[in-house]
């Protein structure tokens, strides 16, 4: 053959050679995206089922934690309702006071217990000690339990429904125009101790209450006339 024949061979083999080569090219960047968009499509439906999963994870821990405030609201609930229960039984934070009413302009008087508090009062007994009566017996040289005992008011109050009032006693003051009076209360919940101070004005007598714990670091109720003698600033010297 002669040159141009082959020429031309060479030229037609090129031609198909470089197509044959765009071909492949296209091949190769049609399986290189379909790679590239399979590797993505299985990295998003990863990422959705992590997310799923974390979602569920969340929910859970929602779920778990409304159900703790739950119970915690529930258990506090028993245990307010147990404590309500025991309250009710024993008599709770609830307590009785001895307080003393004029009957007339003399110095007749009448004893009433009062309780205080939501819950009832159970077992109440009182001891009344007249303060100038055992001021005057502790001066004597010889002195007996049973001469104590003697110059004390005891008195069996009993049960006692809540925001209740019982006369327990009439008596009369005598003589003078101060009385003090300490008065040891106890009860099913425990004991109580109180003060009683009396003052004599224009002929008609004022009183004051202090109601302390059992170990007399808490007042648990105080109640004072206005016209009480010494009253300062709602306060008054109890000695």
């Amino acid at each position: 053959m002669d040159l141009n024949v082959w020429g031309n061979i060479f030229r037609a083999l090129s031609f198909w050679g470089a197509i044959s080569a765009a071909i492949c090219a296209i091949f190769v960047a049609i399986g290189s995206y379909g790679t590239q968009y399979c590797s993505s499509k299985i990295e998003a439906q990863r990422h959705a089922v992590m997310d799923s999963k974390n979602n569920k994870i969340i929910l859970l821990q929602e779920e778990n934690l409304q159900s703790q405030k739950i119970l915690q609201a529930k258990t506090e609930e028993i245990k307010n309702l147990n404590n309500r229960i025991n309250a009710t039984v024993t008599g709770g934070d609830s307590f009785c006071y001895i307080t003393i009413e004029m009957v007339d302009n003399s110095n007749n008087v009448r004893m009433w217990a009062i309780s205080h508090g939501q819950y009832p009062v159970y077992d109440a007994a009182v001891r009344i000690v007249d303060l100038e009566k055992f001021g005057e017996m502790m001066k004597k040289d010889q002195h007996s339990l049973d001469d104590i005992i003697k110059n004390e008011i005891h008195i069996a109050v009993g049960n006692m429904p809540p925001a209740s009032a019982m006369s327990v006693g009439k008596g009369n003051l005598g003589v003078g125009n101060e009385k003090k009076y300490n008065v040891f209360i106890s009860a099913r919940n425990g004991f109580f101790t109180e003060l009683i101070r009396l003052k004599r004005v224009d002929g008609k007598w004022k009183e004051a209450i202090k109601v302390k714990d059992k170990n007399n670091d808490v007042v648990l109720y105080e109640k004072i006339d206005e016209q009480f003698p010494g009253l300062v600033d709602g306060k008054i010297d109890w000695d």
